[in-house]
Formats: C-alpha cells, sequence, structure tokens
C-alpha cells in the first residue's frame, strides 16, 4: 500500500510516478487500485490518475479523479476500501502517475491506496453465431444466460473477465454473442364488422366474438410464438324511436308501417367496409287511453277538471293530443266494500296466519283489516283442510324373484308383505300408498299313477313306458314356477277281463279319505253288485258287495296305485285308476 501525507495548509498537491512500464499496444493495459473512501471529505479532495511519457504532469493524459469523500461522483455507499480500474491510451515508454489534492488549509491529510497493480489484456474470445429462441436460458462456454435476457428478438451480447492466472499471462475477456431468433410473444391489435370472422395463421379456425385471445405456433425460424390477438368487433347499430298516431302510416327502409314494433334495416355506410343495421322503435299512439283507479268506499276521485267520482264504473272524455290526434280518454274506477271474503285449502299438518290467529282446522275465521288504502275491511277466511289419502294398491311376486313395482327396485320379498309410502302432491298435501304383495309360492304337486305293461303313458310332452319318477315345470296363471312329480308304476298282476272305464272322484286322495264312484246304477242293480279295490300286485285289498247309493269308498290304503272295478251282478266290469298320497 502507497500512503501520501499532506503536512501543509492551503491548497496542495502531491505526485507519486511508479515506476515506467513499456506499452506495446494502446488499450491493452490497464492500471488497477483499491482506495479508501470516508465521510466528512469535499468534492475537490482526493486523488487523480495520469499516464505520461515522461515522470510530470506535462503533457499527461488525466484518466480520472476519485473523490475522498464516499458520497461524490463516484458514489459508493458507505465507508470502506473500493476497486477502481482505468485503461492506458498511450504507448511506448509510460509512467503511471497519481496526484493528491487537498484544499481549505488541512494540517494534514492522508490518503491510502492499496492492491496497485497494472493489468494486461489478452487478445478477446469470441463465441459467435449462437442462436436461441425468445426466453431461452443459454448455459455453454460458461455462462449462465437467464431466460429475461433473451426476450427480445436481435442480437445481444455477454463479456466474462477473465484475470490472468500468472505473472507471465494477461487477462482477457470473453465474449457471447447470441442471436435471439423470431418467436416469443406477439401483441396483435385487430377489428371486424359485427357478424365477420377474423383469420390468421395464428387462429385458423376463425374468431368473431370480441375478447383477447392466445395461440402458440411456430415461427419461421422454427421458435415457439406466442400471439396475443386483442379482438375488437364495430357494430355499426343505430337506433332510434318514432311515434305515429293510430291510423297513420310512416315510411322506413322501403316499406310503409302502421303498426307499432321493432323494425330494421341495412344500409351501407360510405367510407366503411361495415354495413350499418338501423333499427326503428315505432310507437303508435291509441285513439283511447285508459286508467284504473281504486278508492275506499265513502272517498271522493276528483279526475279531469275536477269532476268528482264517487261510484265504481267506466268514465270518458274527448282530447286531442299532442300529435294532434283525436283521442278518448277513460278512467275506470273501482270503489272498494268493505266486506269481502277469502277461500283458502291446506293440508293436514299445515297451518295459515290470518289476522292475529293460526289456524289449521277447517272454519269460518273473521278478521277487521286495513288496506293499501287505509279502508278498513272485515274479511272472511273460509278454511279447508284436506284430511291425508291411503291408496291400496295390490301385487304378487313369485318366490324366487325380487319385487319391481310401484316405486320400488329389486326389493326382496320372502312372505305377504305390505309397504307404505308417502307422496306429496301438487297441492303439497301428503298421500300414503299402502302397497299388499302377496308372495306366490312355488307350487309343488305329487301324484301317482299307473299302466299296464305294454302301455304309453303321456306326461308335459313326453311318453313313458317304464316304472319311475318324472317332474314337470310350468308357469302358474301369475307366471310363477310350478313344478309336477309323477310317480309312474307298471302292474302286472290285475286281471284285465273286458272291461268298461270308471270315474273316481276325487283323485288323487289323501289316506283315510273317502271317494265316490261315478256311475250311475239303480237300487235294482246294485244287489249281488261286488265292489273291490286292487293294489298293481293284483292283491285285493278292499270288497263291498250290494253296496249302497251313491257307491263310495274308505281309502284306508297305504299310498300308491289302485285299480277300483265293480262287477254287476249281470257280469258287466267298470274298471277305473285310483291314486293315494
Amino acid at each position: 500500500m502507497a500512503l501520501l501525507q499532506f503536512l501543509t495548509r492551503g491548497l496542495m498537491s502531491n505526485l507519486l510516478p511508479a515506476q515506467p512500464i513499456y506499452v506495446d499496444q494502446i488499450g491493452r493495459y490497464d492500471v488497477e487500485f483499491e482506495r479508501y473512501r470516508s465521510s466528512g471529505n469535499k468534492a475537490e479532495e482526493g486523488i487523480a490518475l495520469y499516464v505520461n511519457n515522461t515522470p510530470d504532469l506535462e503533457g499527461a493524459q488525466k484518466c480520472g479523479f476519485i473523490p475522498s469523500g464516499y458520497s461524490f461522483t463516484p458514489k459508493e455507499k458507505a465507508s470502506g476500501w473500493y476497486k477502481y480500474s482505468f485503461n492506458i491510451k498511450k504507448q511506448g515508454v509510460v509512467y503511471i502517475i497519481l496526484e493528491g489534492i487537498t484544499q481549505y488549509g488541512a494540517a494534514s491529510y492522508y490518503i491510502y491506496i492499496d492492491n496497485f497493480r497494472i493489468n494486461c489484456l489478452g487478445e478477446e474470445l469470441v463465441h459467435n453465431n449462437i442462436s436461441v429462441c425468445p426466453n431461452e436460458p443459454y448455459s455453454e462456454f460458461g455462462f449462465d444466460i437467464p431466460q429475461s435476457a433473451t426476450t427480445k428478438v436481435g442480437v445481444v451480447e455477454f463479456v466474462k473477465f477473465h484475470p490472468a492466472t500468472s505473472i507471465d499471462d494477461c487477462d482477457y475477456l470473453e465474449r457471447l454473442v447470441l442471436n435471439v431468433k423470431s418467436g416469443g410473444e406477439q401483441m396483435v391489435d385487430a377489428s371486424i364488422c359485427l357478424g365477420d370472422t377474423y383469420f390468421s395463421e395464428a387462429f385458423p379456425s376463425g374468431v368473431s366474438i370480441p375478447g383477447l385471445y392466445q395461440n402458440t405456433i411456430k415461427s419461421k425460424d422454427g421458435c415457439d410464438s406466442v400471439v396475443s390477438l386483442n379482438l375488437s368487433v364495430r357494430n355499426p347499430l343505430f337506433n332510434y324511436r318514432h311515434t305515429i298516431c293510430e291510423g297513420d302510416t310512416y315510411q322506413f327502409g322501403g316499406k310503409t308501417l302502421n303498426k307499432a314494433g321493432i323494425y330494421s334495416d341495412t344500409i351501407a355506410i360510405v367510407g366503411s367496409s361495415c354495413d350499418s343495421v338501423v333499427t326503428l322503435f315505432l310507437d303508435v299512439l291509441p285513439l283511447t287511453f285508459e286508467d284504473e283507479k281504486i278508492i275506499c268506499g265513502g272517498d271522493t276521485y276528483y279526475w279531469i277538471n275536477d269532476t268528482a267520482l264517487t261510484t265504481s264504473g267506466l268514465y270518458s272524455k274527448k282530447y286531442e293530443n299532442y300529435l294532434g290526434c283525436d283521442s278518448v280518454v277513460s278512467i275506470r274506477l273501482t270503489v272498494l266494500g268493505t266486506n269481502y271474503s277469502i277461500d283458502s285449502t291446506i293440508c293436514r299438518g299445515q297451518s295459515v296466519n290470518f289476522g292475529k290467529g293460526i289456524y289449521a282446522e277447517s272454519g269460518e275465521y273473521v278478521e277487521t283489516f286495513e288496506n293499501q288504502l287505509r279502508c278498513d275491511s272485515i274479511v272472511t277466511l273460509n278454511l279447508f283442510v284436506i284430511e291425508p289419502d291411503t291408496v291400496d294398491i295390490s301385487d304378487y311376486v313369485c318366490e324366487g324373484s325380487t319385487y319391481y313395482g310401484n316405486g320400488y327396485i329389486n326389493l326382496l320379498v320372502n312372505n305377504d308383505t305390505i309397504l307404505l309410502n308417502s307422496v306429496t302432491d301438487s297441492e303439497g298435501c301428503i298421500s300414503i300408498i299402502r302397497l299388499t304383495i302377496d308372495f306366490k309360492e312355488t307350487v309343488y304337486y305329487e301324484f301317482t299313477d299307473y299302466i299296464l305293461d305294454g302301455e304309453i303313458y303321456n306326461f308335459c310332452g313326453n311318453s313313458y313306458n317304464a316304472t319311475g319318477t318324472y317332474t314337470c315345470e310350468s308357469k302358474t296363471a301369475e307366471g310363477c314356477d310350478s313344478i309336477t312329480t309323477l310317480h309312474l308304476q307298471i302292474g302286472t298282476g290285475i286281471d284285465e277281463t273286458e272291461m268298461q272305464s270308471l270315474v273316481v272322484t276325487p283323485n288323487p286322495v289323501h289316506r283315510g279319505e273317502i271317494v265316490r264312484v261315478a256311475l250311475e246304477l239303480s237300487t235294482a242293480d246294485l244287489d249281488g253288485t261286488v265292489v273291490s279295490v286292487f293294489d298293481l300286485a293284483g292283491a285285493e285289498v278292499s270288497r263291498t258287495t250290494s253296496p249302497s247309493k251313491p257307491i263310495t269308498i274308505v281309502c284306508d290304503f297305504a299310498s300308491g296305485a289302485y285299480v277300483v272295478r265293480i262287477t254287476l251282478a249281470t257280469g258287466e266290469v267298470y274298471q277305473g285308476k285310483l291314486v293315494v298320497k
């Protein structure tokens, strides 16, 4: 660090020349040093730097002046050490001269400098012809360029200083030249006529509604270009109103008009690409004007020319209006009576506020009110209360199915069920829906029948000729399942004497029940008649002689199929089948 000390008062200066250096090229060398600056000094007190080919100031070139006070140009933020650099603009043998300057007779004044050095500048390293898109960051060659530095289209340069790494090297500058291609953000203001559509490369589908739109496209350089469109729509609409008398006409758009309404016509505007739409609001003054007034009973209404009116009625007078039209002015006067009634209907559970009371039961209620005209009125409320209604609906569901209908979906029902539901009608009243569901069980029917060996038995569309159990599935009249089981037996031990068919009812029957033989015989015919019951093996399990009328049989037999045979005294034989469950 070099120190300059002033011991005299008044305007003084002190020179401090450095050792000479040889400058082989103007602009290649810089002088750099650090200077301590503080407060309390004048703008004229400080240190000046010169370069010259001799160690004095004659013919010297002044490079700059650094005041002692930090608040003077170049300004710093506070007291402290600051670095300054100056370029040498002379060639050959060059002296660096520092001049300390003080004023106002300071007894002693110190100037502090440190890290005084002379730097050489080497050949600049340049990176050219590097293209980027707008708002695109760049990080190459040690540069870290943010996107905020590439917002504008064109050439932008960035410089980086590299200090010397040894005493034999020079400092050098590295320069990055970026070419920011077309793209980025573009604002377009456009205007169209009402009914037209705006088309462009950025908006190929067209835009017809005013507003701010944005779209991203590729520029000619291949960069994303954000195009913002501010579209306005010129609306050359002109509206005006015109009034005519009833019976008169008005010409508009080549048409003769005589009725009130809204009419439009399109005309071309000179100097504009947009047609103009003119809208006419045509009013037609009627020949008759009618007004309504309401007064209290006993009051008086004063009409035109103070005409006193006290009773309800229609009053008219003929006038000429401001358009010169003859017109009839009428007033319909209503004189309010003092008594009237109101009918009201509510649902059970609701109530009505009427006068000073709240009512929920049917009846007649009377209150005195003051109406909007301050007339006292006696009002009678006829209140009707609607009782809730119950609606019965019957339906059924088959066993194994879920119930659909009457507002229910996939409802599981396992027995006879009653469901209650409430609905609200258009008047807000609640009705009860009572749904009775009849649970239809699957019908199982089982019986035993027999055939003789070699016979064919037809059952459920099939033919059988062998002993066995056979099942038939069908549907009842309601569409539910019905399963019938046949136990078929083949008999071989019954005497097949020539016989006639015999019907026994009911058939089949349960054990212990009585069946009746459907055979009409006289009392004489029954004398000597034999009634026999055989099982399928041919064994006689029951025998009755000379039965009474009608012929009945007590079926006290085991479950199975049997043959009932009646043999008359004349030798005639009747035979039928009987099944006992």
